[in-house]
């Protein structure tokens, strides 16, 4: 008797957090026994990834704007590459799985639940976007918008210093240093 292929993935999944630490499970998540040369590899790669995305997406409703899918990637995949990591992000019933892994084999997983209150593919895949998007900014460290100002505006100091400006509104599509970065 052949079995649903997501309860196949939902056995591999749970296989795998069975064998983790209990502290990692508090958070649905596990990893490789050993992770330094994966560690070394994210800390690099967040090195060049910074941690502001440009807010492409915009919501009527709220009118507001947000950092999609897309900006994410965009700012991730080639430091990952670069530094030997791959980010994969598959939905499996309920959740989202996230799986980060360095060339050597190491690698962390991580489950998130999703809410899907409707039926029907339409929520069904705006709920898998929204999930991919918030647990790809979550474990990467990014967010849309402005950076902090340090305090500069309420010290009375323009905003328009070098300090607080939003080095992804320049033109410069390559790469978006930012020197206060936290590196992981």
């Amino acid at each position: 008797m052949a079995m649903d292929p997501s309860e196949v993935e939902m056995g591999r999944i749970n296989a795998i957090l069975e064998k983790a630490d209990p502290f990692m499970l508090m958070f649905e998540m596990a990893s490789s026994d050993k992770t330094e040369k994966l560690d070394k590899a994210f800390i690099q790669a967040k090195k060049e990834i910074g941690t502001l995305v440009r807010e492409e997406g915009s919501n009527p409703h709220f009118r507001s704007k947000f950092a999609t899918l897309q900006e994410c990637w965009k700012v991730i995949h080639s430091p990952l590459v670069l530094n030997g990591l791959t980010f994969q992000q598959w939905p499996t019933g309920n959740f989202l799985v996230n799986w980060l892994k360095h060339e050597s084999g190491q690698y962390m997983v991580s489950k998130y639940r999703m809410a899907i209150d409707k039926g029907g593919p339409q929520a069904q895949g705006s709920s898998i976007s929204y999930a991919k998007r918030y647990s790809l900014c979550g474990i990467f460290g990014l967010t849309g918008g402005e950076p902090d100002d340090d305090g500069e505006i309420a010290e009375g100091r323009s905003p328009n210093s070098s300090k607080g400006t939003n080095p992804l509104k320049t033109n410069n599509s390559k790469k978006f240093p930012i020197k206060e970065d936290i590196p992981f």
